[in-house]
């Protein structure tokens, strides 16, 4: 079994052959093999993360799916924002359900997107009130109960903050890769840039990072706004600055690539 299940993966100690105390994973859970089973047709697993709410992770899922479905790769898509899950209404798939055979078959949606998110386990007025180890046994649920199938990108929204989810992954998913995302704001810049400097720590694998609505805004911040652009592209030479899309949301529930302008098409080009 897996060792960096017995670690916490931001610990300055997490690369030794130690085991922390309090993790809850102390005890070998026999669902980790599952879950190497059912990622093992997976060729590339994605975490679009932030340490912040509203900069636009679910919609950047959005668009990257669209692209990825243009250019026919089979995609799946995990909302593992438990508390706050909103990609089956981006998606048109509120009243789209799972198939049940040795475990569970995620459904599938303009014929090679399939999605699977918390809400087709609740009911349509419900929400899920979870914290800590309720997390935690979520997470090791789906990631055991689900079959993919052969995927060419599995596509993971979290939500903001190094929170019980983000951890998870690292612990559940090692080799995940990390799409990072940000706005144009003060405060989002400042935290990407706290956020990058643990992941580049620990070594983590950042796949790009995107620069969200950049070009909604326009007023004067005597060069803040510019400095924290300066040292997050120096950082990640990979990234993508995203337009502000006027009226998104008549795009919704829709595959159409032409809501993707050319210059982020022939960045996708060059990354996928």
């Amino acid at each position: 079994m897996n060792n960096y299940l017995n670690k916490n993966p931001l610990d300055k100690n997490s690369n030794k052959n130690t085991i922390n105390e309090f993790n809850i994973f102390n005890l070998i859970d026999i669902r980790l093999e599952s879950i190497e089973k059912n990622l093992r047709n997976i060729k590339n697993i994605l975490a679009i993360v932030s340490p912040k709410g509203g900069v636009g992770k679910s919609t950047f899922i959005f668009l990257l799916s669209n692209y990825l479905h243009y250019i026919k790769k089979e995609i799946g898509i995990l909302d593992l924002d438990l508390t706050n899950p909103c990609l089956d209404v981006i998606f048109n798939a509120k009243n789209v359900k799972f198939q049940e055979h040795n475990g569970i078959i995620p459904p599938t949606l303009f014929n090679n997107i399939k999605l699977l998110s918390i809400n087709q386990f609740i009911k349509p007025d419900e929400i899920l009130p979870l914290r800590g180890n309720e997390i935690t046994q979520v997470i090791l649920e789906l990631l055991t109960i689900t079959n993919w199938g052969n995927l060419d990108y599995l596509l993971i929204d979290t939500p903001p903050t190094i929170t019980d989810t983000f951890l998870d992954l690292l612990r559940f998913i090692p080799f995940i890769k990390l799409i990072l995302i940000t706005d144009n704001s003060t405060l989002s810049l400042n935290s990407i840039t706290k956020f990058i400097k643990i992941i580049k720590e620990k070594k983590l694998d950042i796949l790009f990072i995107v620069f969200n609505q950049l070009h909604k805004y326009s007023y004067d911040d005597n060069g803040i706004i510019n400095n924290y652009l300066k040292f997050l592209t120096n950082e990640i030479p990979n990234y993508i600055y995203l337009d502000y899309i006027e009226n998104i949301e008549n795009y919704y529930g829709k595959m159409d690539i032409n809501i993707l302008k050319k210059e982020i098409y022939e960045k996708f080009q060059k990354i996928f």
